[in-house]
């Protein structure tokens, strides 16, 4: 304890030798390791600053205890802990502040330097962040995140609001917040609480802007001390870029890479620009002498690579001044590789991640999940780490991304995906489509940002666990679709995952038989079953269940983007066509899929009861009403690659409507989980609600011919009219068709 208390009066004495002139002026705050102080009983709780006077007292909780920063003293904080300084803190001006901050990796909201509703913390694992005024739609995220004792350093400029974070002198935030209205200082706490853990060696709050000179001089001081390496400046501009593809970017196939850029320096004797392609040089441009205001570029000369070539690019631009023999760089970009892009939206299950989900190289993102950063407009590697925010795709979407990265393709995968939320949510708002506040307006903008705005084909959406069959599904779709629409030009189809039971709450039928009709509204629209994925856990999956759903997906969009056949309604989940009465309480419902085979998943017991086949199927809206027996087959019926499948149920009276899937539960309360209708490799088939039994005849083997008279109608199964006469009859596909006479009588017609 004497030695202690010894050495932290000897760091103490030895600050004193630094007055306050060693620094820039404008010092408030001046906190340093080596001056604290602690009691008889060994605890931390005194922090003095440098300059002013002023005396930082630690509040009640564990874990400040002293500690280094590479050999320098520093305080190490607990997520307990923390230390209440005078409010010095600039309200309405700018300011410069310092931080010497060593992550000890564990993820809290980490507050560093924070006040009343002012921050200094890590919105996700390790990402450094500014508040002001308790705005959380409008922050400073930074783009990269801590790794080893770091140098953070945050300016602000109150006229313009614009707010920057650098690391080690990267700047790595650039955004526009509102202005600081909070004086309080709370080092380890945010409203006294939200703690920090990790080690901080020094704390400099100015009351100012620094210049440029003055900020090196600070941080040369910093660096020095600690031992921690800074990033050089970068050279002095000498070309302001207007086109330049990014590191990491995915770039369509079909599009060129491009580097284009003013001189805004005399002093340029020569520029040079490159494109390479897995290290060769496939684009060059070399200007002279160029003037100021003169343009220079490069571009590749013809398309990228064909979808399925995996290739890296990069581009450098280097710059001989005046009177010089070497180089500067003044940009350079590594890892671009021509691919495609999709993009996922929805709530939870949209997003929702699996930690052993490893990515490829070739599986890429931009921006972060629900960014409202201006800033945050970096390609990245996808992840499945999280749940949502960063890099995080989601865990099956990820699977999508890995399988294409094996075909050879290169993707990249924007996701607006927010769990718990409403349909309404992911609306955009009407007065400024790019609210970074709103899901949709930090969507579009990253999408925008991408470069990809006009070459995302194809979009999937899964949500609707907080809505509920009240809600006027279809119409608020509408509203999104039509958005999409407008703000994706090239946008073809819209993969809908219809919801199964659990999550939210009861009250789904009607909503997921909503979206089983999304696809009979709309020709661009595809919907596929979440039910029969395995891995549920009554609101989410484990990553068994989001692998599948990834392997799935992998087969619809190999489908879309080699099967051109796709103007019809059309799925790989079992859709039903036609439910009709054969008497006496027997209903057959015909189906029909992309995918072959038909079957009921095997009974099987959960919560002490055996779940069985009846256990899905009900009639005229009464859960209790359910079949006595259930009979599923195949027909050998492979038309336009579609297959056929009949269930066979029987009641114990005639019925006029049936469903598929209890709206929530079974009959003792607990989460339905099957017996559920897949294809032979797992595929579920869409669950229906209160879907109309018609009493029809039935003719089998019948000839191409109608009437004499010709006025019989026939139409297909989805009900579109498809033949008049015994002409158009006779060019009609082999398949069931309803036909009406003229009485109004209706048969159902088999053609072979």
């Amino acid at each position: 304890m004497q030695k202690l208390s010894a050495l932290l009066m000897t760091g103490l004495i030895s600050a004193c030798l630094i007055t306050a002139q060693t620094m820039p002026p404008g010092l408030r705050l001046w906190l340093r390791a080596d001056t604290l102080t602690a009691d008889s009983a060994g605890v931390v709780n005194r922090w003095g600053s440098i300059v002013g006077g002023h005396i930082a007292v630690a509040q009640q909780g564990a874990g400040l205890t002293p500690g280094t920063i590479n050999a320098r003293p520093a305080i190490v904080f607990a997520n307990a802990g923390y230390y209440s300084a005078p409010s010095v803190f600039p309200v309405r001006r700018d300011y410069t502040m310092y931080v010497v901050y060593n992550w000890n990796g564990v993820h809290a909201a980490n507050n560093m330097v924070s006040g009343q509703n002012r921050a200094f913390f890590t919105s996700a694992p390790g990402v450094p962040t500014v508040l002001h005024q308790g705005d959380f739609g409008r922050l400073s995220t930074s783009s990269a995140a801590l790794s080893g004792p770091t140098v953070l350093r945050v300016r602000h400029k109150d006229l313009t609001g614009q707010t920057s974070i650098s690391l080690n002198n990267r700047k790595t935030s650039d955004d526009n917040i509102p202005t600081n209205t909070d004086s309080v200082i709370f080092v380890g706490a945010y409203q006294g609480g939200y703690g920090l853990n990790g080690a901080i060696g020094e704390i400099l709050i100015f009351e100012r802007s620094l210049t440029a000179v003055e900020e090196l001089s600070v941080e040369r001081y910093l660096h020095d001390r600690y031992a921690i390496e800074r990033v050089p400046d970068p050279p002095t501009p000498m070309i302001r870029f207007i086109t330049v593809p990014g590191s990491l970017r995915v770039i369509h196939w079909r599009d060129l890479i491009s580097v284009r850029g003013v001189v805004i320096s005399d002093s340029v004797d020569e520029a040079l620009i490159e494109i390479r392609r897995d290290g060769d040089t496939v684009a060059t441009r070399r200007y002279v002498r160029p003037m100021s205001g003169d343009t220079v570029f490069c571009t590749t000369t013809r398309a990228t690579a064909p979808p399925q070539e995996r290739v890296s690019f990069s581009a450098t631009v280097t710059v001989r001044r005046t009177g010089r023999t070497s180089f500067d760089t003044m940009y350079s970009a590594t890892d671009i590789t021509p691919g495609i892009a999709f993009s996922v939206n929805g709530q939870s299950n949209s997003i929702f991640g699996d930690a052993s989900a490893s990515p490829s190289v070739w599986a890429r993102t931009f921006g972060g999940n629900f960014s409202q950063s201006l800033s945050d407009t970096a390609f990245a590697l996808s992840s499945a780490a999280g749940n949502g925010g960063g890099p995080n795709v989601g865990a099956w979407a990820l699977y999508l991304q890995n399988a294409l990265a094996e075909q050879g393709i290169s993707s990249l995968c924007i996701s607006g995906g927010v769990g718990g939320t409403r349909i309404e949510q992911h609306l955009p708002d009407p007065n400024n489509r790019l609210n970074l506040s709103t899901i949709y307006g930090s969507w579009l903008y990253r999408v925008i940002k991408s470069g990809m705005r006009n070459r995302i084909e194809y979009l999937f959406w899964y949500q609707g666990e907080s809505n509920t069959s009240a809600d006027d599904y279809i119409s608020v779709f509408d509203q999104l679709r039509a958005a999409w629409k407008l703000d994706l030009p090239a946008l073809e189809k819209i993969i809908v995952i219809q919801i199964r039971p659990g999550c939210a709450g009861p009250n789904h039928a009607k909503l997921r038989d909503d979206q089983r009709k999304l696809a009979l509204l709309y020709n661009d629209v595809i919907v596929h079953a979440a039910s029969g994925l395995p891995g549920h856990d009554g609101c989410h999956y484990n990553g068994q269940g989001y692998a599948e759903l990834g392997r799935q997906m992998v087969e619809v969009f190999d489908d879309l983007k080699y099967n051109s056949n796709t103007d019809r309604p059309w799925s790989h989940s079992p859709r039903p066509l036609l439910a009709r009465n054969t008497g006496d309480g027997t209903v057959v419902i015909d189906f029909r899929g992309q995918k072959n085979g038909l079957r009921m998943t095997s009974d099987f017991v959960r919560d002490g009861k055996v779940r069985r086949a009846a256990d899905a199927w009900f009639a005229d809206n009464d859960p209790r009403l359910r079949p006595t027996s259930v009979r599923v087959e195949n027909l050998s019926w492979p038309v336009l690659n579609q297959y056929a499948g009949r269930v066979t149920l029987t009641f114990s009276k005639p019925v006029m409507s049936v469903s598929y899937v209890p709206d929530y539960a079974y009959d003792d309360g607990a989460i339905f989980q099957g017996p559920w209708l897949v294809t032979d490799d797992g595929v579920g088939a869409l669950s229906f609600h209160n879907f109309p039994v018609e009493t029809v005849s039935v003719a089998d083997d019948i000839e191409h011919e109608l009437d004499d008279d010709g006025e019989a109608t026939v139409y297909d199964l989805a009900g579109r009219l498809v033949a008049r006469s015994s002409a158009e009859f006779a060019q009609l596909p082999s398949g069931p068709y309803i036909r009406t006479d003229q009485s109004g009588r209706r048969s159902m017609y088999l053609i072979r």
